[in-house]
């Protein structure tokens, strides 16, 4: 059978993503949680730090605030926030992930998980895990 792999943490989904498509590790909706502003990204995962924006996303300098980001940016920021939360299966039955199968994961994807794991140190977000 294919495996679909999702571009924010890496797991193999039997389903093909596509508009809606809700990956059950990470718990992303493509094409409305990927849907972000550079406003957004800097008040809810920025804690409103131009620094701290411009070393996890450099290409977001010049642009206006009320801009969406390209798509790869928000996988970006939103892989930081999977991996500080833990980087959890997050879809019933919840479950730990050992580091390996993280990095295998982020392998899936071309992310090395101890780059990404000092990055994510940086962003701020809600710790709750999604629901």
């Amino acid at each position: 059978m294919k495996k679909y792999i999702c571009k924010i943490c890496g797991f193999a989904m039997n389903e093909k993503i596509d508009v809606g498509t809700i990956c059950p590790c990470c718990f992303n909706e493509y094409r409305c949680d990927d849907e972000l502003t550079k406003y957004e990204i800097l008040m809810s995962y920025c804690d409103g730090n131009l620094d701290v924006l411009h070393t996890i996303a450099p290409e977001l300098d010049g642009v206006d605030m009320k801009e969406y980001v390209d798509t790869e940016i928000a996988w970006r920021i939103l892989r930081l926030v999977w991996i500080k939360k833990g980087a959890k299966y997050i879809y019933k039955p919840r479950k730990i992930l050992s580091q390996r199968e993280v990095q295998a994961q982020l392998k899936n994807i071309g992310y090395d998980y101890e780059e990404l794991k000092k990055l994510s140190r940086l962003i701020t977000c809600n710790m709750e895990l999604d629901e």
